[in-house]
């Protein structure tokens, strides 16, 4: 039997492992795996995953961690792999592994020690790897499936004039193209989704499964961040600070109850059920970039997010650059600093709490966001204090406040209007940064065409789906990774069901 795979990813690695152990099992030695990685290495996903520490798995592994159009058929599949199931099979592996409130990585923190080990379980069950193997096209007829593939081959070509003091330089290298045709008796899809396309997910799975008859649910950007007006970033550096997000939306029949199960049971989000509406927070180190907002909290928001622009729609958002102090506690202290320094200049005061580039952004955008007012006082006060923050807070409050004593009430009054610009920045997300810088997709493969209990497609016998590329998207947290090793090893297990 040749069995050909398609992506070198955490999951169609994991089938292929699985289904050589199990053959291995039934003393079956007539097994032929091929896997046809579209980069010059396996696991590329893999290696980036959790920042590269490589987030295995999640000690809550549970179906409210994930998205789907079918929940009930998504349950039966995790259900099939719990996360025991998961630690046991990289202890088989020998590899150690370590819980982080829950998030589960190996003990080194290198995403390259788990492409090391599955790398290694490749090799000793002679498992095929075909790098740079460029699936085209998939037929099946015959029961037979034929994939025509564009293969770049590395080949040592010998120089026109030797160099005989150093044969090594006698050599250089030059890369063949060549589409050739492969046969398979059965195929695993594997490709990925559409998401993080310079790691290989082109969403070429999804074209394959839609010409040989399966349904694909819409696609979205997924864990991916936001670009956003109203923050005017532009070339700056990215940084990041612990913030706070929040957002108001309205219950409508487009995103019914039941649709926000996945931000309700994410234990790093609040939700506050209002009577038409309900009110998100979260938590976390965000990242301000050149295009808007990223990092872990943007991302375990963005996929609900992505949702509510795909019906073209914007939304609004309130950042707290300093979510773990109160407003009153942070005058209070900028009061101290002050009356111990009392010529210090308002941006030096602010110095102590954010990053320096925070403090330009805020200002710059207040200051915009006041031009378009008629108030001419108000212009002229914002245009004042963008231009002097580096001047003596006492200079810029007696120019600021004419004929006021400046005393610590009024002081704090002014320090105060300073700091709720921190602590209530708004901004509007317009639009996600798109597929290519996604780390997942909502949608895909639909479930419905697939048998959870070995991922073989309903349509099609013979063929099988792993990991992203069906209709599945888990939160940030191991979530994903998890889903891979289980549909991999979901198939492995019962690739031989019938001979059992």
């Amino acid at each position: 039997m040749k069995v050909g795979i398609i992506g070198g990813g955490a999951s169609g690695i994991m089938s292929a492992i699985a289904i050589s152990k199990k053959a291995k099992d039934l003393k079956l030695n007539d097994i032929s795996i091929t896997i046809h990685e579209s980069n010059d290495v396996l696991g590329k996903k893999i290696l980036a995953s959790g920042n590269g520490q490589c987030n295995l798995t999640n000690k809550s592994i549970s179906i409210n961690n994930y998205q789907s159009s079918n929940k009930s058929i998504l349950s039966k599949i995790l259900n099939s792999f719990t996360y025991d199931d998961c630690i046991n099979i990289w202890r088989e592996f020998g590899l150690l592994t370590v819980d982080e409130k829950g998030w589960v990585y190996p003990n080194t923190k290198q995403s390259k020690t788990v492409v090391s080990i599955l790398e290694r379980e490749l090799d000793r069950y002679n498992i095929k790897i075909k790098y740079n193997s460029l699936v085209e096209k998939v037929e099946y007829n015959n029961k037979t499936f034929t994939l025509k593939c564009t293969d770049k081959i590395m080949t040592e070509v010998s120089k026109s004039k030797p160099d005989f003091k150093n044969e090594d330089k006698n050599k250089s290298k030059k890369t063949i193209t060549m589409t050739n045709t492969y046969e398979y008796n059965r195929l695993i899809i594997s490709t990925g989704g559409q998401g993080s396309a310079v790691k290989g997910s082109n969403g070429s799975g999804y074209i394959f499964a839609r010409k040989l008859g399966h349904k694909i649910t819409q696609v979205l950007p997924g864990l991916v961040g936001l670009k956003t007006s109203g923050l005017n970033t532009s070339g700056i550096k990215s940084f990041r600070i612990i913030s706070k997000l929040k957002f108001t939306h309205i219950y409508d029949e487009n995103f019914p109850k039941e649709d926000f199960d996945y931000l309700e049971n994410n234990d790093e989000i609040i939700i506050t059920k209002l009577e038409n509406s309900f009110q998100v927070e979260v938590k976390g180190e965000v990242q301000i970039t050149y295009y808007g907002i990223s990092g872990i909290p943007v991302f375990q928001l963005s996929t609900f997010i992505s949702k509510i622009l795909s019906k073209d729609k914007t939304i609004d958002i309130t950042i707290d650059f300093l979510p773990d102090f109160s407003k009153e506690y942070i005058v209070e202290f900028l009061l101290m600093a002050y009356w111990n320094n009392p010529i210090i200049s308002l941006k030096e005061l602010l110095k102590g709490l954010f990053p320096e580039e925070l403090i330009d952004i805020i200002f710059v955008n207040e200051n915009n966001r006041y031009k378009n007012k008629l108030n001419d006082q108000l212009k002229k006060e914002l245009d004042f204090i963008k231009d002097d923050i580096n001047k003596p807070l006492v200079e810029l409050y007696k120019l600021k406040v004419k004929d006021i004593v400046l005393d610590e009430y009024n002081i704090a009054i002014f320090i105060s209007d300073i700091i709720g610009k921190f602590k209530n920045f708004n901004i509007s997300v317009y639009d996600t940064n798109g597929f290519k810088n996604a780390q997942g997709c909502l949608g895909g493969i639909s479930l419905e065409d697939i048998n959870p209990k070995n991922m073989e497609s309903k349509i099609i016998k013979g063929l099988y789906f792993g990991g992203e590329v069906t209709d599945v998207l888990g939160q940030c947290g191991g979530y994903n990774l998890h889903y891979a090793w289980a549909t991999g090893n979901i198939i492995g297990d019962n690739f031989f069901e019938e001979m059992n």
